[in-house]
């Protein structure tokens, strides 16, 4: 049967009704899945809106100013803008967050707004002149061994002599040990804001040279002390100009410095990695007797406020550091005496400093 074509084919009603559906069908489908992409969009802006009326109460404010008032006179303070780590979001927040966002993309956009807000610290002059320091340490111990100091109660009593000669890295109140023995390390590493606002006198009296976050730059005006940024990204950073990531222990914001300035073996004492402690890991603590965790009763002594520990996550990141040390023919040793860890190879001290 010869069928019409062009001009001359008859056009059947059923067929011009079922495309018209299919139109209409095609449009309504259409229509929603631009309503779906658009949504994510007006919820980030509900969400924008809702942290700024959050940081424009008045007990942010009040927060803010009973920081600057805690700040030593005579110190330049500049206020910085402060975007909130997302676990310090209020829960409500969190959930709306949650709900709408994949996990990878919350954690992209939340690095992205880091970023953002690093970029104000630029306009800073002593920010870069922070950073050529920075840079001018980079890669400066080529072939070199180092020490990582814990505080944990296998050194209690070490003899700081075995030491000599050897670059070795404080972590936050390890400097207790040294001033008992009228020393002095090579570094001191401190990132937590419980440690730092409580010692902050003790820290800046240090003669060493310290690592703290930006945050703090306030606070420290001495030449003695650098300031980097801390990451929320997790990663291992091997230039810490760009930053670095906590990982749930000092221990490893140290590893990303040594790296950073190139030391070939990073040797571990004081890492016990064994805590004693009520509640759940990051809990913000109120110490009630005396530390039985540190190698000094007093390290965080009744009435310390301290973030108990968490091991699951230190872990992960010696992983992390472990394998960028590798990758680069450079290694970590663990000469720590009886400590719980088992992620690096064990090795006696003077063997590892050998």
């Amino acid at each position: 049967m010869h069928r019409a074509r062009g001009k001359d084919r008859i056009a059947d009603p059923n067929t011009i009704g079922h495309a018209r559906t299919s139109f209409r069908a095609h449009q309504q489908v259409w229509s929603k899945q631009q309503r779906r992409r658009h949504r994510p969009y007006r919820a980030l802006a509900d969400v924008g809106w809702r942290l700024e009326q959050k940081y424009q109460a008045d007990d942010a404010e009040a927060e803010q100013e009973q920081y600057l008032e805690s700040v030593p006179r005579g110190k330049a303070v500049a206020r910085h803008m402060k975007i909130p780590h997302p676990d310090d979001l209020p829960p409500s927040l969190r959930r709306i967050g949650g709900s709408l966002l994949p996990a990878r993309l919350r954690s992209q956009l939340a690095t992205r707004l880091q970023d953002l807000a690093n970029m104000q610290y630029r306009l800073d002059a002593r920010f870069r002149t922070n950073n050529a320091s920075l840079g001018r340490l980079r890669g400066s111990q080529p072939n070199s061994v180092c020490v990582i100091m814990g505080n944990g109660p296998s050194i209690r009593g070490f003899d700081l002599a075995r030491l000599d000669g050897v670059d070795t890295f404080c972590l936050n109140r390890g400097y207790l040990l040294w001033n008992a023995a009228g020393r002095s390390p090579r570094y001191v590493v401190a990132t937590n804001n419980l440690v730092i606002e409580q010692f902050s006198r003790e820290l800046a009296d240090t003669v060493a040279t310290r690592f703290l976050p930006w945050d703090y730059a306030e606070m420290f005006s001495d030449p003695g002390s650098l300031f980097v940024p801390l990451r929320w990204h997790r990663g291992f950073y091997r230039d810490v100009r760009r930053g670095l990531w906590v990982g749930g222990t000092v221990t490893f914001a140290a590893m990303q410095i040594a790296y950073h300035i190139g030391y070939r073996r990073v040797v571990l004492i004081g890492v016990d990695h064994a805590f004693t402690f009520e509640g759940k890991p990051n809990d913000r603590l109120m110490a009630r007797e005396a530390d039985p965790n540190h190698f000094d009763p007093n390290y965080f002594g009744p009435g310390t406020e301290w973030h108990a520990p968490d091991l699951a996550l230190s872990e992960i990141s010696y992983r992390m550091a472990k394998e960028a040390f590798e990758r680069d023919g450079r290694e970590i040793v663990d000469a720590t005496e009886g400590g719980m860890l088992q992620i690096f190879q064990k090795m006696p001290l003077e063997e590892a400093l050998g």
